[in-house]
């Protein structure tokens, strides 16, 4: 290994390790729970992860594509996901939260997921 990258890792495994590390996991799980319990009964295939990563299925290619234009627009980032990466007539979206995320930045996504689930 590299001595920058054992540098690197030093540093992050410090972070993980302390009160912040422990703040960040906090926030971000914060921020995972308003997002699920903001989709409510949106249309949109929400998938059962409770990760960081959350997909949407869509459904179709263009759909998917749509959807994260608009999102971008509102300046909101999500990948759309098509095949062959996965199976046909499952399109999605890629929704990836952290805990640099504010409050205010789902309720933004949640609001653009909202005003295009239909």
């Amino acid at each position: 290994m590299p001595p920058a990258q054992a540098v690197a890792l030093s540093a992050a495994l410090g972070i993980i390790r302390s009160d912040e590390g422990q703040q960040r996991r906090d926030i971000l799980a914060a921020r995972i729970r308003q997002f699920r319990e903001g989709m409510g009964e949106v249309s949109l295939g929400l998938t059962d992860s409770v990760s960081a990563i959350q997909p949407l299925i869509v459904g179709d290619n263009a759909r998917a594509l749509n959807l994260a234009c608009r999102l971008r627009d509102a300046g909101c980032w999500a990948t759309a996901i098509r095949p062959p990466t996965v199976p046909v007539g499952s399109a999605r979206l890629r929704l990836t939260l952290t805990a640099a995320h504010h409050a205010e930045d789902i309720n933004r996504l949640l609001e653009v997921l909202h005003g295009h689930s239909e």
